[in-house]
């Protein structure tokens, strides 16, 4: 914890001290010359009398008019006092340490908040867990506390995964394992298992399921349509005398005329043909799938 400081705090001693004393009592309202101190917190003070004597103590604690100290500090000796000898609030060496310089090896501990721009050259050495608000830093250790590389890599996984993938994302991979595991955050749940991905619209709203990889069709699937059942063919003819046909012989369907005299061609027209329709569909399942490759996929949850 930091040092604590006043301006021109001085004060005589309410009651002498001698060389083992811890508590040290100033003349009364004087002690609120001194800085208030919580816990960690401290300042050093010098006791010095009308001999030019000097102690350098560290109060670690004030009550009012009552200081609790460390005696004989900084290479000094802890020595008895007189009351109305002095105890004032000075500037010593170990303050004067406490400050970092420039051109200077400076070690910080404690919680240090840099604003603006902090240029460092050479090598930043940092705590076994120092504490970032934010910023790169702050994500590369996780905010605070993180102090391992492996600490550091889940947090910024963490950090991109979050704009990446943020809740109600779709994860996809040809390989099963729970991107929970693979990424190292979020939850997820399976999702769309046996379905292809649409956008959505004013027909498919987000979340919505429907159709199916196979189709039934029947003829009530079919659009309405009719098939022609007579086929003419005024070509088709064949010829007849009294001897008998020249060629070939009447067809199904076929209609000939008796010659009027001997040997004397006759020629009948075709009547036409019959076509029949045959079966108009199965009505077993049809198959209705666009090429695909299949994939697992997660939803992200929380």
């Amino acid at each position: 914890m930091p040092a604590k400081f006043t301006n021109n705090a001085s004060a005589p001693l309410a009651a002498s001290i001698n060389t083992t004393s811890a508590s040290i009592t100033v003349t009364t309202s004087y002690g609120a010359f001194f800085p208030s101190l919580g816990a960690g917190e401290y300042f050093y003070a010098t006791l010095t009398n009308s001999s030019n004597a000097i102690e350098i103590v560290k109060v670690t604690a004030r009550s009012g008019d009552t200081l609790t100290a460390v005696r004989g500090q900084e290479g000094t000796t802890a020595l008895s006092w007189a009351a109305a000898d002095k105890i004032e609030l000075r500037i010593t060496a170990a303050d004067l340490a406490n400050f970092s310089q420039l051109d200077a090896a400076n070690a910080f501990t404690g919680n240090n908040t840099f604003s603006g721009t902090s240029t460092f050259s050479g090598a930043v050495a940092l705590p076994a867990a120092p504490t970032f608000g934010g910023g790169v830093l702050g994500v590369l250790y996780g905010g605070t506390g993180a102090s391992t590389a492996a600490a550091a890599a889940t947090a910024l996984a963490a950090a991109f995964g979050n704009l990446l993938f943020p809740i109600g994302a779709i994860y996809t991979a040809t390989v099963a394992t729970n991107p929970g595991t693979l990424l190292g955050f979020g939850t997820w749940v399976a999702f769309g298992a046996g379905r292809m991905l649409i956008s959505q619209n004013a027909t498919y709203t987000a979340g919505s399921t429907g159709g199916s990889a196979t189709t039934t069709l029947s003829i009530a699937n079919l659009p309405a349509h009719t098939h022609p059942n007579t086929l003419s063919d005024p070509t088709h003819v064949h010829a007849y005398n009294d001897s008998g046909f020249y060629a070939g012989g009447a067809g199904p369907g076929d209609a000939v005329v008796q010659g009027q005299a001997n040997n004397r061609n006759t020629t009948a027209a075709s009547t036409g043909i019959t076509i029949t329709n045959g079966s108009t569909g199965s009505g077993t399942a049809a198959t209705t799938i666009s090429p695909y490759i299949a994939v697992y996929m997660w939803q992200r949850t929380a």
